[in-house]
């Protein structure tokens, strides 16, 4: 896609996020809780004005009943373990979040 184009620059000029996570197999990964429970799964990544990865777009299969279910979240939030993204955040904040349309 246009914008895989412009996460392959990002990676290659700037520092690793996320625990160098590989940003570019990031869609349709798990996103768990810190004890392991399913949140959701990565739906894109979306990418700032300078061509850096900026947030994960996430489905969160109406976990905690999100309005809409998908939530743009800074890349910093997560931690990745080579399988799945582990976030850590509390309800309020996820609600708090901006909410992501395609």
């Amino acid at each position: 896609m246009f914008r895989t184009a412009f996460l392959l620059a990002a990676l290659a000029a700037g520092p690793a996020l996320a625990q160098s996570a590989d940003y570019r197999s990031a869609e349709d990964i798990r996103v768990v809780t810190p004890d392991g429970k399913k949140m959701g799964e990565v739906e894109e990544v979306l990418i700032d004005a300078t061509g850096r990865p900026s947030a994960l777009a996430v489905d969160f299969d109406r976990w905690l009943d999100l309005d809409p279910d998908e939530r743009a979240v800074p890349v910093e939030a997560f931690t990745y373990d080579g399988k799945r993204y582990t976030l850590d955040m509390t309800p309020e904040a996820l609600a708090a979040l901006p909410a992501w349309r395609d």
